[in-house]
């Protein structure tokens, strides 16, 4: 049983086991930093094209949480994507991820009528997953790579009516993560041969829905 199973396993139990939860689900923008990314696209792919130091990506994202009195603990499911596309005479480059945050989530609260501020953060392991296809070539070749997170956030809940409620949520996030492989072969940035790493500094916005059974 890989890691990401074992997570989804205990998010699953976590959520059967209290008899009062609250649930959110959301969906959102992220400017990512990804350092080493961004020199390997510039020196190898983006042809003269300025690479941004912050690129867009979108993430979706479920949490459960249990409150007692103040404080919240909860269990948090990420998802981000982003992709890079250049253009040659023998075809288009591709650059592809998908980045899987798991995170264990505390916060603080400060509750009224029909509302709800949370302020907090979490940590968590990371799994990327990445395609990179190269002109002339058809196939996308997979790399992959694991590390650790942090993020710190502040969301605010406002009542649609019954149990349910608007979402809408700030964090900042760093990302630790390995160099990705494939059968032991990594990304190469230049001719000193530097690896490629997926570090990541992010900033987020999100919007969603919550509900409290």
């Amino acid at each position: 049983m890989n890691s990401k199973t074992i997570f989804l396993f205990v998010f699953v139990i976590t959520i059967s086991s209290f008899a009062q939860i609250d649930v959110r689900s959301s969906m959102g923008i992220n400017l990512v930093n990804t350092p080493y990314l961004q020199d390997y696209l510039q020196e190898n792919y983006a042809q003269g094209e300025l690479v941004s130091s912050f690129n867009s990506a979108v993430e979706f994202g479920l949490e459960a949480g249990y409150e007692f009195d103040k404080y919240q603990l909860g269990l948090e499911y990420a998802y981000e994507m982003s992709s890079f596309t250049y253009s040659f005479l023998t075809g288009n480059y591709n650059f592809e991820y998908g980045l899987t945050s798991p995170s264990i989530m505390g916060y603080y609260l400060i509750k009224g009528n029909g509302y709800k501020f949370k302020f907090g953060g979490g940590v968590g392991p990371r799994f990327i997953s990445i395609d990179e296809q190269k002109p002339p070539l058809s196939k996308a070749t997979n790399y992959t790579a694991t590390g650790v997170g942090l993020l710190l956030r502040a969301d605010g809940i406002t009542s649609l009516g019954g149990n349910f409620f608007a979402f809408i949520g700030v964090d900042a996030r760093y990302n630790l993560i390995g160099k990705p492989e494939n059968n032991g072969s990594t990304i190469i940035i230049n001719s000193s041969k530097d690896e490629l790493k997926m570090n990541s500094l992010s900033f987020g916005i999100k919007l969603g829905v919550s509900a409290i059974f």
